[in-house]
């Protein structure tokens, strides 16, 4: 799977927390949607 991605990696649990972080830290930040998928294509 990952030899499919823009990056050459999957997403895993520390960019999933990482970004949670960082939207709970934003207090501009509502109702959205983030897709996590290394730029699958």
């Amino acid at each position: 799977m990952a030899c499919r991605t823009l990056l050459k990696r999957t997403v895993d649990k520390d960019d999933v927390a990482e970004q949670l972080i960082t939207f709970c830290r934003n207090d501009s930040v509502t109702g959205q949607t983030i897709l996590m998928d290394s730029g699958r294509v």
